[in-house]
């Protein structure tokens, strides 16, 4: 009867676990995006770190640069990237960043 009581025990716990929503772990990568208008673009790469992000441009004939940086946060699949007060919010699905704004959507895919 223990051990039938420990088996269940065990495998309630790990059903309960694998329900639970994995978090989302940016660090340490880098997401690339060709929305981008092909006349004076080739991508736009965001590269996050722990807290922060840099947004870099590769420009057509030109080395890539750095745009701009600012922090991010999480909430479930919700990223929001901020930079002196403004906010860009996008939705991850898997290897997937996808962005809305001023009527155009821009997609990331994760490199």
């Amino acid at each position: 009867m223990k051990k039938l009581l420990l088996l269940t025990l065990v495998l309630s716990s790990l059903f309960f676990l694998s329900c639970q929503k994995e978090s989302i772990k940016l660090s340490g990568t880098e997401w690339k995006s060709f929305d981008v208008d092909t006349r004076y673009e080739e991508y736009i790469l965001i590269k996050f770190k722990t807290t922060t992000f840099e947004m870099w441009y590769k420009d057509i004939g030109d080395p890539i640069f750095m745009g701009y940086q600012g922090i991010y946060t999480t909430t479930d699949n919700t990223l929001t990237l901020m930079k002196d007060g403004n906010e860009l919010v996008g939705v991850i699905n898997k290897n997937i960043l996808t962005f809305s704004e001023d009527g155009e959507i821009y997609t990331f895919t994760k490199q």
